[in-house]
């Protein structure tokens, strides 16, 4: 819709007869009235989605089917005019403020509605007082993400048509009733992210027979028991994660039709399940993620459709499989971090033309790193921190042009960094700290794209290259306890986007540059422990982030953005694999949403690591063990 055009300016007003009007995704604002929509009576279906009408609904008595998701709607729904609308089958609000309770909100009017949308709004109170009860013709209900507390009512029973009910990352606590397992239409039910405390035994699901997605967890103490029953239901998707496990649940010997299974965060103390991959040969996702799980990695000895395998954080352990390309083709993420693997990485013949994402960090991998990665060149992280990989960085790396964020940190890798790697025009992150690297670094070196590069703990020398104050885009750079000389370079990005310089534990010399001032992002700098001589320059009172009168409207809280990649690897699936009106998601964030990178730094004569939200409030000034002379300059009290 052009700009500054309102749907009256369109003559909408004069449809009469004008069943279905389709508005979404655009930026209309106000009432029906005013917008002249509030008069078209044989109206059956309005889609406003993604806009900022709130007003004006009470005319449209015939509408069957309602989208207002996204609208900025705040505070009571009485102004919407819904109570009148008592043809309403479809009523979509999710993405709003709603932060009322449901109790006298209109919704009692509304006895035919069969979906209703409410998730992601601030809704609180009780279930049990919302009269979503009253509304016994309801087929799906989302009501996640909100703000309900106390007991999941009994009365819920009464929705004998049911088929989708979520709650999940609402305030619900108690025990988790065995009346859930009454509600013989549930097909899809999600009550993940909840306070339930006691136990619950699955064995209350016996006279469910249509049930195909579970989810659940809990913040609490709370045990789910898997005694021994067989169910007449057959799943596509379980999630049961911080549910107190102490076996993976029996019934699953019996279930044939998985395409997604997530036991994380238990206490499963048993070897790898191989037989949930032989039972399951649709299996597309699989987390088995901090738990116990112990013993040789044994594979299915099958081609199989699997395309995402997270393990982290057991006690397994093996050689990485050299045949996993020919059993999983497909995979697109795989995650075997913190565990106890050995052994060479990446065989010649590994072939994964899908693999987006690899984590193999803190492990006991050793050797050199094998060309197995350049059948996989969608590749977008690939982490193997925390090792014993030897041999250099290989110069073919950078043929992986896909690449956002290379780890390999902590290991015994030795060599210069290969100039290769300046072709990953999208690496957003290169952390190679803490190997065995030297040489100088090319002054040819691009990292225009790179927001966090650590060197540190190496033994590079040579003098530090312009290029790596040239870009805007780095906002952390490590280059700590390493043999860089020469002076501090002063070509200086005046649009740098630099919040922390850690260039400690080298050979700089010279004075400290009054270009250092430019920095105008920056929060904490150490120069400690080198030969840096000459004055303490007095415009550093001229950098923003360090002066208190000015610090409050500093842009701080969203410095550090880069070092919570929530926002960058994270992704949430919408289901593909039950078929709904709602927008149903289920999943778990990448591994890296979670990693959050460290910043050592000298305080109250001790080195601590600071990392995510502290650095946000933190400042520092490192200037000690160096050659300074003249007098410390008065501003320096303006900090």
């Amino acid at each position: 819709m052009g700009e500054g055009l309102t749907p009256a300016k369109k003559g909408l007003d004069n449809l009469k007869n004008l069943k279905v009007l389709d508005l979404q995704n655009n930026q209309i604002s106000g009432s029906l009235s005013r917008l002249g929509l509030a008069n078209l009576t044989n109206l059956k279906t309005l889609y406003l989605f993604d806009n900022l009408v709130s007003q004006g609904f009470a005319n449209l008595t015939g509408l069957e089917v309602l989208n207002l998701g996204s609208n900025g709607i705040n505070g009571s729904l009485s102004s919407l005019g819904l109570a009148n609308l008592t043809n309403l089958k479809t009523l979509k609000l999710g993405y709003n403020q709603i932060n009322y309770s449901l109790a006298s909100q209109g919704f009692a009017n509304l006895k035919g509605l069969e979906i209703l949308d409410l998730g992601y709004n601030g809704i609180n109170g009780s279930l049990s007082s919302s009269g979503i009860c009253e509304l016994k013709n309801l087929v799906e209900v989302d009501l996640g993400k909100n703000n309900f507390d106390g007991q999941l009512p009994q009365c819920l029973t009464n929705l004998t048509y049911l088929k989708v009910l979520v709650l999940s990352s609402n305030q619900l606590s108690g025990y988790l009733p065995p009346s859930v397992g009454d509600m013989k239409s549930l097909e899809y039910l999600d009550l993940r992210e909840n306070n339930f405390e006691g136990s619950f035994s699955l064995s209350s699901f016996t006279n469910q027979s249509k049930l195909e997605v579970f989810l659940l967890s809990t913040q609490n103490m709370f045990q789910v028991e898997t005694k021994n029953w067989f169910p007449a239901f057959q799943l596509k998707v379980l999630e049961l994660t911080n549910c107190n496990l102490y076996g993976i649940p029996s019934f699953l010997l019996y279930q044939y039709n998985l395409y997604y299974i997530d036991l994380s965060h238990n206490k499963l103390a048993e070897t790898f399940p191989t037989w949930l991959l032989v039972n399951n040969t649709n299996l597309v996702e699989m987390h088995l993620a901090n738990n116990s799980f112990s013993g040789i990695l044994e594979l299915p000895n099958f081609k199989h459709d699997l395309a995402i395998l997270d393990i982290s954080r057991n006690n397994l352990s093996g050689q990485f499989p050299k045949n996993i390309g020919k059993l999983f083709p497909m995979l697109k993420l795989l995650n075997l971090s913190h565990n106890n693997f050995h052994g060479q990485i990446f065989h010649k013949h590994m072939n994964l033309p899908f693999l987006k994402r690899v984590y193999l960090n803190n492990n006991n991998f050793s050797g050199m790193i094998g060309k197995g990665l350049l059948n996989s060149m969608g590749l977008l992280v690939l982490d193997i921190s925390n090792n014993k990989i030897s041999g250099q960085i290989p110069y073919w790396i950078g043929d992986i042009l896909s690449l956002r964020f290379l780890l390999m940190s902590k290991n015994l890798l030795e060599g210069n960094i290969p100039i290769q790697l300046s072709n990953l025009i999208l690496l957003s992150i290169l952390d190679i700290s803490e190997n065995k690297l030297s040489g100088p670094i090319s002054s040819s070196f691009n990292c225009s794209s790179i927001k966090v590069l650590s060197l540190q703990k190496n033994a590079f020398t040579g003098p530090i290259p312009n290029s790596l104050f040239k870009s805007s885009e780095l906002t952390m750079l490590n280059l700590r306890d390493n043999q860089f000389s020469g002076s501090i370079p002063t070509w200086i990005n005046k649009h740098s986007s630099l919040h922390v310089l850690l260039l400690a534990g080298n050979d700089l010399r010279h004075h400290i540059p009054n270009q250092l001032c430019r920095l105008r992002k920056l929060t904490i700098l150490d120069l400690s422990h080198n030969r840096l001589n000459g004055s303490i320059p007095s415009c550093f009172t001229s950098m923003i982030s360090w002066t208190r009168e000015n610090y409050v409207d500093h842009d701080s809280t969203n410095a550090f953005k880069v070092l919570d990649l929530s926002s960058l690897v994270g992704y949430p699936k919408k289901i593909a694999l039950y078929n709904s009106t709602l927008s149903l998601r289920f999943g778990v964030l990448d591994f890296l949403s979670f990693k959050q990178f460290d910043v050592e730094f000298l305080t109250k004569n001790r080195y601590d690591f600071y990392k995510g939200d502290i650095l946000n409030f933190m400042t520092g000034l490192d200037l000690s063990n160096n050659d300074l002379t003249g007098d410390i300059p008065s501003e320096i009290g303006d900090l």
